[in-house]
């Protein structure tokens, strides 16, 4: 018999994780050509969740 326990997200972890931005108008003035990158994709992080999984052999 073996016996795995697994934990993700040891730390109970809980921000933002950004992957992509966009760009958007200083200060929403879109006559204005500066821009500024913004966060535009973002997923939060899985809480912390426990697994049990036993495996038997015969």
């Amino acid at each position: 018999m073996k016996l795995d326990f697994r934990v993700s997200n040891l730390l109970n972890e809980a921000k933002l994780l950004y992957f992509s931005t966009v760009q958007r108008p200083l200060g929403g003035d879109i006559t204005n050509p500066a821009r500024v990158a913004t966060p535009g994709g973002f997923n939060f992080i899985v809480p912390r969740s426990y697994t049990l999984t036993t495996t038997v052999s015969f």
